[in-house]
């Protein structure tokens, strides 16, 4: 079973209630995304990538990416340390430049952090390259085979419980909330805990109508990014609100552009957040 992963790009409060509104300022970037593009192994009806326009050319044999030195100078320059890659409209295992991209990260920002952002389709054949990294978030949006087929456009859920074993950096579940799988949560968490899942994130949809607390009744022990932290037993849940959240970031997008935009796109009008 992986160590517990207790990095954070920041501390969490103290518990007690919300923070006040967003702070747009001129903190630094809490961390930064390295956004891959390119065909993906799933379909997932829910994929980001499908709000954000036409895809650009994919990437996914293409070494050095578009921009990267410069986005290291940036890195360097702001003191960002904590780099995750992860897809635009694909998923970083799919790249065949991975261990070269790994080391000139490496080369270029001393002391960065690497974590991967992974459907964990090919975690298993790739399993090296995963290992590359200082830790791994897979997205597993149900237990529950049919659920997990539905939001991934027919993809078969992954063996978890295996992963885990086998795994040597701390690994992290992501579970993407809609309308699908809500009824679910608290029963997707209960089996994460039992599969000895230390850490997990329930990433609100941007274009649902949910609830205003996906764990009603529990009380947060902490805030980051304006995002309420529990402790579930064992299992630490983050909810997500992508809408809400005050992090700044740093992206270098497919085609080498740089912002520090969090949010790479926005609910539409009358969607509860």
């Amino acid at each position: 079973m992986p160590a517990l992963d207790r990095a954070r790009t920041t501390p969490i409060p103290a518990a007690g209630g919300p923070p006040g509104p967003p702070v747009l300022d001129d903190r630094p970037p809490a961390f930064a995304n390295l956004l891959l593009s390119g065909p993906c192994n799933l379909r997932c009806p829910d994929c980001l990538g499908r709000r954000l326009g036409p895809p650009p050319p994919s990437t996914l044999d293409t070494f050095p990416l578009p921009g990267l030195d410069a986005f290291c100078r940036r890195l360097r320059a702001e003191d960002v340390r904590e780099v995750s890659l992860t897809g635009r409209d694909t998923d970083p295992l799919l790249y065949r430049h991975l261990p070269a991209l790994v080391q000139r990260l490496r080369e270029q920002v001393p002391g960065v952090r690497l974590s991967l952002h992974t459907n964990g389709q090919l975690a298993w054949t790739r399993l090296a390259a995963v290992h590359l990294h200082d830790r791994v978030t897979v997205s597993v949006p149900s237990l529950d085979p049919a659920t997990y087929a539905q939001m991934t456009g027919g993809g078969r859920l992954l063996d978890l419980a295996g992963l885990l074993a086998v795994c040597r950096i701390p690994l992290k579940v992501s579970v993407l909330v809609t309308r699908r799988n809500l009824s679910a949560v608290g029963a997707t968490l209960d089996g994460l805990q039992a599969l000895g899942v230390r850490r997990a994130v329930l990433r609100r949809a941007l274009d649902e109508p949910l609830p205003a607390s996906l764990l009603p009744g529990a009380t947060p022990v902490g805030w980051f990014g304006r995002n309420p932290v529990y402790r579930l037993g064992t299992l630490e849940v983050t909810e997500w609100r992508f809408a809400t959240t005050d992090l700044r970031c740093l992206n270098l997008h497919p085609d080498g552009r740089i912002d520090d935009e969090y949010l790479l796109t926005r609910p539409r009008e009358g969607v509860a957040r």
